[in-house]
């Protein structure tokens, strides 16, 4: 239900700037009432409605811009309403509003804008440009998704459909859509528009990368060995091999890129499984928040410490990529760290007493010796 409207005159007025020169005043009032922008005497841009509905679909976002169904007829729709509610926004007629000489509409939409159901990617100039639009083929044979066991693992409602995209599209600057789903591993892919935004944040911080896996179907992800619930099944996780700087220079982009690491030694495993899903894709959230644990997935890796001969080893399972880096770090009796090594096994110092391995940046276990 849309936020309590005040009626549309005593609403729209207070946004008029006051600022505004006289010989503005007029065209400024028609553009505010319409929902659209007008210019000022410097011919600079005044914004009739200004704000985001990021998080306030269906209400009043704090500016006093409107995300909800009745925006487009009351004329006072947030500028992204239509992107980030999929509500038809004010802001898409306001072409008939410019002085061009055109009194009457041409039937003809305006080609530049992106249908609101279409998803819509950073594109190669960073303006959220290139869009395609979303398929719901239902379920399709090979696309049988686990059980949602918390919101970030629903199975998707919409799907980028491959055989009617060009796969050689960039998606952003230094990404085409091909390197992060390819049609061999599925007709129908995910690919969230955040994760996209992401990793083109960590090849502006590091250099060339190369892509080895993105998204998979389910059949596929199965087919490669790979985890039940795998991220890659969910389009925000990404095989990445670095190609201009080191797999360690790697592991802290993504990290600082709020990504979460999977640690192997020919490559970096960066996925987004915390931040919220693309509701274009999966729907609406259908599970209280806090209903389930946010990272359970990790239940699936796990590892154990061995012991010959004075050399421990850390075999380990859930890996489904490729091998885990270990990192070992051995203590003496006081608790002081006295070795630290980077290796598939280690041999301790004889004054050890404890020692410990990280596998992968996601499991750590210990042994007393």
């Amino acid at each position: 239900m849309g936020a309590q409207r005040t009626p549309l005159p005593d609403r729209r007025l207070p946004l008029v700037n006051a600022r505004l020169s006289s010989t503005l005043l007029v065209s400024s009032l028609f553009a505010l009432f319409a929902g659209c922008d007008a210019e000022d005497t410097q011919g600079r841009q005044v914004s009739a409605f200004e704000g985001s509905c990021a998080g306030f679909c269906g209400g009043e976002a704090p500016t006093g811009c409107f995300c909800d169904a009745e925006c487009a007829a009351n004329g006072d729709c947030c500028p992204d309403a239509a992107r980030e509610c999929t509500v038809v926004a004010n802001e898409e007629d306001c072409e008939d509003h410019e002085d061009t000489g055109d009194s009457g509409d041409s039937g003809e939409g305006d080609g530049d804008e992106p249908n609101p159901n279409d998803l819509c990617f950073l594109g190669p100039d960073r303006d959220n440009s290139v869009c395609f639009p979303l398929a719901t083929p239902g379920s399709p044979s090979g696309y049988n998704y686990p059980s949602p066991l918390n919101n970030n693992y629903r199975a998707p409602v919409a799907y980028i459909d491959l055989d009617v995209v060009d796969e050689n599209t960039k998606i952003a600057p230094n990404f085409t859509l091909g390197e992060i789903a390819s049609r061999a591993k599925g007709r129908y892919a995910v690919v969230q528009p955040h994760a996209v935004e992401r990793i083109q944040a960590m090849r502006d911080a590091a250099g060339g990368m190369r892509i080895n896996s993105g998204y998979r179907s389910p059949t596929y992800n199965a087919g490669v060995g790979g985890a039940t619930r795998s991220r890659h099944m969910y389009g925000d996780a990404f095989d990445i091999k670095p190609l201009a700087t080191s797999i360690n220079s790697l592991e802290s982009v993504c990290s600082n890129n709020g990504g979460k690491l999977v640690e192997y030694n020919s490559h970096v495993h960066c996925d987004w499984r915390f931040d919220s899903q693309d509701q274009k894709l999966f729907g609406a959230a259908a599970l209280a928040p806090g209903s389930h644990p946010d990272d359970f997935t990790l239940a699936e890796f796990s590892a154990t410490i061995e012991r010959s001969q004075g050399v421990l080893t850390a075999p380990a399972e859930g890996f489904d990529e490729g091998e885990p880096v270990r990192r070992w770090t051995a203590f003496d009796a006081d608790g002081t760290v006295i070795a630290e090594f980077k290796g598939e096994s280690f041999t301790p110092p004889a004054d050890a007493s404890v020692v410990e391995v990280d596998v992968g940046r996601v499991v750590e276990v210990s042994t007393e010796l």
